[in-house]
């Protein structure tokens, strides 16, 4: 019977632990989104508070996207562990009105404190064993995670440091 459970744990580890390009997240718009969409480029998870967006933080993170192109992907993710009144509807008006032009998923539960709830993308992020990397949780509006363009998360910058250390870390080639 220990055997049997000790089994199931490491199947669960290993599904949890599974690359990043195994994991999916939704848009705004409800859509589905495989992250193997964004092989061979380096992606940007952008954590931000849902319910009170800094709009400077979008434009300049959509900044980042744009001048970027062919090697970068900005993903944002409105935090409902901040505040809960984050709605996909206005979300969508907001990043309209301001021309964002990298995707933004639906309002979700970031930190690790959501256990169950927790947006599967981020449990990956916020756990070592799956990642490999860091087990960092998220601290802050405004965290970046950074992945490589093989899929690996090399680099965790808290909110406000992104404009001094992400074009250095950008400029970094990870390797696996």
């Amino acid at each position: 019977m220990k055997f049997c459970i000790l089994i199931v744990l490491l199947a669960s580890v290993n599904t949890l632990g599974g690359n990043f390009y195994s994991l999916s997240f939704t848009r705004l718009d409800g859509t589905t989104i495989p992250t193997t969409k964004y092989q061979g480029k380096k992606v940007i998870v952008y954590v931000f508070n849902g319910g009170h967006p800094n709009r400077g933080t979008l434009v300049a993170m959509d900044s980042i996207q744009r001048a970027n192109v062919d090697s970068v992907v900005v993903l944002a993710f409105p935090a409902l562990d901040f505040d809960s009144s984050a709605n996909s509807g206005s979300l969508k008006v907001l990043s309209d009105s301001l021309g964002l032009s990298f995707v933004m998923a639906q309002p979700c539960r970031v930190k690790r404190a959501a256990a169950g709830a927790q947006q599967p993308l981020f449990r990956w992020l916020t756990t070592v064993s799956a990642n490999t990397r860091f087990g960092r949780d998220v601290e802050d509006d405004g965290m970046l995670f950074v992945i490589s363009k093989q899929g690996s998360l090399y680099s965790v910058i808290n909110g406000g440091l992104y404009l001094a250390v992400l074009p250095k870390v950008l400029k970094f080639n990870y390797q696996n």
